[in-house]
């Protein structure tokens, strides 16, 4: 016999834990997944949102995505701008969008972007890098996007275009992250006064995409020319968006990371010596980079809402029951990870051979199950490179004492600058 509701918080406030979700989010999951570990349900006013930590309860939610779950709370079809891209789009479209573009990550194009990625990080690490100091999170969303821009779309990475695609990436996640916090969310479809700046932003942005499908150059662009007029600029953007953000705060939490551990940052550089190859790294450079993925994993909140009666660890939850997955408290799971909050990336080697599946739901970087995300390769490939070629030739050391902390947006940013001292090696 199924049970009816699991276990969490009490309490009597009108708007339960919400106003406390908004003052520290991974404050409070942390603290529910630590005293209800597994499966909790969170108090949210007039709505019971329900909470997985373990990795079986992480399961059940992302697993049978198909028939049983739609994307959750924020996440919204009728976005305009990216709602019928691969990130939210559903069912028969979705399916249709991710066998379409799979080919565009198999192991032949990969060879090829790696040698663009290599150029790329040539590039802005040339720009970046002199003797003093750096914000590593100004240079992560830089190098993202020229990496993006350049390898997905065949667009030359001007400053100009560069800074005002970056302005209006920012933008649209502000408001995205605005919409997802608020439960007043204007119509998109309402004069443009009520959601101004998004609708200026998206200007931006789509005023950048669209030209590009007139000769489409890139195997993305191609895949997607031939998407139907009407929605192809909201799957690119999604690939724009989606692949700017989240890579360009993993690789500055990456950089920050190396900074306060100069152990692990030389061994990266010697690595990189002894590998000889620039578009090659090696499994320690691998391990560093899924050490600061767990710790500081860029998509820190994964939704979903029922569609028709769930079993979820026993528990009977009925049609339109909204879940959440958070890889920032499952990543830190001490029965997961000895020492879970501490930098160690030898914990992901076995016989000098980096050891993970991407079937384990305690590790969720990439989200799980059939959404899984299908550049989860050339993220990491993006990020190894990079640290490789820096540590090669960069010490870095910390601006300040104090380790930033984090700011939980539509992906995990630092609060502040993450200022690094760089000198040649």
């Amino acid at each position: 016999m199924s049970l009816k509701c699991p276990y969490g918080p009490v309490t009597r406030a009108p708007w339960g834990l919400l106003p406390q979700f908004h003052r520290d989010p991974l404050g409070l999951l942390e603290d529910v997944g630590n005293r209800y570990p597994g499966f909790a349900s969170l108090p949210f006013g007039p709505w019971t949102l329900y909470l997985a930590t373990e990795d079986t309860a992480v399961e059940d939610v992302l697993r049978p995505h198909k028939d049983h779950f739609r994307k959750g709370p924020g996440m919204e079809a009728q976005n305009p701008l990216i709602g019928r891209g691969l990130l939210l789009s559903e069912g028969d479209l979705w399916r249709e969008q991710r066998k379409a573009i799979a080919p565009v990550f198999q192991p032949d194009p990969m060879k090829a972007y790696r040698i663009a990625i290599a150029e790329r990080i040539g590039a802005a690490v040339s720009r970046f890098f002199t003797p003093g100091q750096l914000d590593a999170g100004e240079f992560g969303r830089y190098l993202a996007l020229i990496v993006t821009m350049d390898v997905f779309f065949g667009v030359a990475s001007v400053a100009e275009s560069v800074g005002r695609v970056d302005k209006a990436t920012a933008q649209v996640m502000e408001h995205f992250h605005r919409r997802a916090r608020s439960a007043y969310r204007p119509p998109y479809h309402w004069p443009k006064v009520f959601n101004r700046a998004f609708h200026q932003a998206s200007g931006v942005l789509t005023d950048f995409i669209e030209p590009l499908f007139d000769e489409p150059s890139t195997p993305l662009l191609k895949v997607l020319a031939n998407s139907p007029v009407e929605r192809r600029a909201e799957e690119a953007l999604t690939f724009l968006i989606a692949g700017h953000e989240t890579t360009g705060n993993a690789l500055a939490w990456t950089l920050r990371l190396l900074a306060e551990y100069p152990d692990i940052a030389d061994r990266v550089g010697d690595e990189a010596l002894h590998q000889g190859d620039p578009f090659q790294s090696g499994a320690y450079t691998q391990a560093v980079c899924l050490e600061a993925l767990r710790l500081f994993p860029p998509v820190w909140l994964i939704s979903r809402t029922a569609i028709q009666e769930v079993e979820v660890q026993g528990y009977a939850l009925p049609a339109g029951s909204d879940f959440l997955v958070s890889p920032w408290v499952t990543h830190r799971r001490p029965g997961y990870y000895s020492e879970p909050t501490t930098f160690r990336p030898e914990r992901w080697i076995r016989s000098r051979e980096v050891v993970r599946s991407r079937t384990d739901y305690r590790f969720l970087a990439f989200g799980g199950g059939p959404r899984r995300c299908p550049g989860e390769e050339f993220a990491l490939t993006e990020m190894m490179l990079a640290i490789s070629f820096i540590c090669r030739e960069w010490n870095l050391r910390p601006l300040t004492t104090s380790f930033p902390s984090p700011h939980p947006g539509m992906t995990l940013a630092p609060h502040d600058d993450l200022g690094l001292v760089v000198t040649r090696r």
